[in-house]
Formats: C-alpha cells, sequence, structure tokens
C-alpha cells in the first residue's frame, strides 16, 4: 500500500514521530494487515527502547487491537509493572483497571504520585470498584474547576447513579436531545449511497480506536469532499441543524453544552459509518466535541420496530458495558432513512446490533461559535 511505504521512508528517518507510528498502525489495521500493525511499533520500540510516549502509545493501541492481555505481555519486556516508569504504569493501570484485573490496576495506581496519576483513568477505576462519591469528588473537581469535558461526561453519570437534585438542570428537562427527519433527502438517498459505498469499500474493517464495530469508518473530513453528492448533504444538514440549535433553551454560563455562543456552527469531523450483520457502536462520547450526530442514509428491513427491542436504535446515555452500571438510556431513537439525531457530544452514546443487514449513515461534531 502506498501510503505505508511513504509512512515508512518517513519514519526511517523521524523515528520518533509517535503520531506517524500510530498513523501507520491504524492504517494497516483498517486495510486489513494486523500483524503490520503489530509489527510496525515493534520496529519502532526495538530503536527506540526507553522513549516512554512511544512505548505508552503502543501498549494503548495494542490493548484495542488484540486485548489487555496482549499489552501486558509487551510491557513486561521493560521490566515489572511496577519498577516501569509512570508514564507506562498510569497507561497500564487504565489497561488493567478495564480488563476487570482491580487488585493490580489498585497497585499501579498506588505507585503513582497524585499529579501522575490519569484522573480520568482513576474515575472510571473508582466506578469500577463501586466507590461512586469518591469517584464524583474527583470528577466535579475537574470539570467545574477547569471546564473539563471528559470530566463532565462522568459527572453526568454519577449524577444519574445517585440520583442527585441537580440532574434536572443538567439534563434541561430533556430538550437536549432532538432529531429532525430531513424531508427533501428523499432526493439525495440514491446518488449519495453509491458515493459512500464507494469510499467504505477502501476499508477492510473498522479502526481499532474508534466504536464501530462490524463494519467501516470512513477517513478524512468527509464534508471536506467537493463530490456533488457531499455537497448537497452539507447543504442540507447545516438547514437542519441550524433549527435544533435555534430550539435549544437559554444559554445558562453554568452548564457544560448551555453556556456557550451559538450564532453560528463549524464542523470540526465528519465521516460515514457503515455496519453489517450484528454490527453496532460501543458506547463512547467525543469530549472534543459540542454536539454530534447520526443521519441514516440506508437501513436494513430487520431494525426494531419498537422501544421493546429496538435493534440499531441509537442508545444515548447508556455508560459502557465495562463500568458496570445499570444504568437504562435517556432516549432511544429509532433510525429513520433521512432523520437526523443530535445530541450533546459528552452524552454516551452507542447502537444495538441489528440480526443482519446493512446500516449506513453520516455522523458529524460541530463546534458552536459567536
Amino acid at each position: 500500500m502506498a501510503a505505508l511505504h511513504f509512512l515508512d521512508a518517513q519514519l526511517e528517518t523521524q523515528p520518533e514521530w509517535i503520531n506517524g507510528w500510530a498513523l501507520r498502525a491504524r492504517i494497516a489495521w483498517q486495510s486489513g494487515q494486523a500483524e503490520e500493525a503489530l509489527s510496525g511499533y515493534q520496529r519502532a520500540c526495538s530503536r527506540l527502547p526507553m522513549n516512554d510516549m512511544l512505548w505508552m502509545r503502543r501498549l494503548e493501541d495494542v490493548a484495542k487491537m488484540e486485548g489487555s492481555s496482549k499489552s501486558i505481555e509487551i510491557a513486561l519486556q521493560r521490566g515489572g509493572l511496577l519498577e516501569l516508569p509512570p508514564l507506562l504504569r498510569g497507561a497500564l493501570a487504565e489497561i488493567t483497571s478495564t480488563a476487570g484485573d482491580l487488585q493490580n490496576a489498585d497497585a499501579l495506581f498506588d505507585s503513582l504520585s497524585e499529579n501522575q496519576v490519569p484522573h480520568i483513568s482513576y474515575v472510571r477505576h473508582l466506578i469500577r470498584k463501586h466507590q461512586y462519591a469518591k469517584a464524583l469528588e474527583l470528577a466535579e473537581r475537574h470539570a467545574m474547576h477547569f471546564n473539563d469535558m471528559d470530566s463532565w461526561v462522568y459527572v453526568w453519570t454519577l449524577w444519574r447513579v445517585l440520583a442527585d437534585s441537580r440532574l434536572e438542570w443538567l439534563e434541561a428537562q430533556g430538550r437536549l436531545v432532538s432529531y429532525v427527519d430531513i424531508s427533501e433527502f428523499q432526493t439525495l438517498q440514491g446518488q449519495l449511497v453509491q458515493k459512500l459505498k464507494q469510499l467504505h469499500a477502501q476499508m477492510a474493517q473498522h479502526p481499532f480506536d474508534q466504536s464501530p464495530r462490524g463494519g467501516t469508518q470512513t477517513d478524512g473530513h468527509l464534508f471536506a469532499r467537493t463530490d456533488p453528492e457531499i455537497v448537497h448533504l452539507r447543504s442540507l444538514v447545516h438547514d437542519a441543524v441550524k433549527q435544533v440549535v435555534a430550539d435549544l433553551p437559554p444559554v445558562d454560563p453554568a452548564h457544560p453544552f448551555l453556556s456557550g455562543p451559538r450564532q453560528s456552527v463549524r464542523y470540526t469531523g465528519s465521516w460515514s459509518i457503515r455496519l453489517q450483520n450484528s454490527g453496532f457502536h460501543e458506547a463512547h462520547y467525543h469530549s472534543q466535541g459540542w454536539m454530534s450526530s447520526a443521519l441514516y442514509v440506508a437501513l436494513p428491513d430487520t431494525l426494531g420496530t419498537s422501544a421493546n427491542s429496538a435493534e440499531g436504535w441509537l442508545e444515548l446515555g447508556k455508560p459502557p458495558h465495562d463500568l458496570g452500571l445499570d444504568l437504562e438510556p435517556l432516549a432511544l431513537i429509532e433510525p429513520k432513512v433521512g432523520r437526523l439525531a443530535l445530541f450533546p457530544s459528552i452524552l454516551w452514546h452507542g447502537t444495538r446490533p441489528f440480526p443482519k443487514g446493512e446500516r449506513l449513515t453520516v455522523a458529524f461534531d460541530i463546534k458552536a461559535a459567536e
């Protein structure tokens, strides 16, 4: 593949380019070359055996590609877990906690000084240990003192767990989630499906560092393309977004979602997802976004038809399974061709699997501006 050959030539002379190694792993993985994705990191760490940032990125990505046990096996090549540099111990604390090895995770977190502990990883670890009050104290401190959006995700989650009275204010009486059925979408659908399938044909599997499972995701900023179908889509989407933003509750300076200006919006990322036969999205959030979305382009006839089953539906507010929380979704949105769902980027979102067929969507993040 030309992209890998180009990166290999660059990395030969710039082995310290960590983002380059990460990009190489992502491209190799999405093109179906899993072994090549792993071997690139192996070569990099052989050349730079004491580069902690490189090793940390490798451990995190290997855990996503091959699982936590493989990542820990690689870490042990550097030495005992508690003897590793703080940066690697912090990464491994998250990896072991996610895998359910809470005892080793405890030891790794305890080995770090307060300013070395990755606070979001520690909040997640405390949630898995059911230490909700302690987790909330840490998450609130970072959310409210530093307006840290990652922390607000867990504040929202923990307020639900603890039935905090501030939930009504945070959820704005359910007015933060909405959808628009774009009436003109049918005139575009056929051409758009054809164009998106061409883009997906270049991908062999889902990116390991994103939420889809059982499908593919397009590369690059979809809305930056000049194809007529994409330009037309962007125009339809923009009108719908303006309508939803105009209907939001008033500005609230203390609120993590309602605090900013909304005179205009810009698209910070856009992509398409193609899920097939039992495909789904793992629950996740976008801390770098303000409002996120799902636009349904083509759907199979195997989706659920009611909230009782809801196969293939969008779940909002349900945390990922590894946190061990028994929280139901705040909202379920039924997919329909031409329907655009919009919701806060810091709200957990994922989808339920569907039996068979193909589910084609477009998604994007936006930021509001003056």
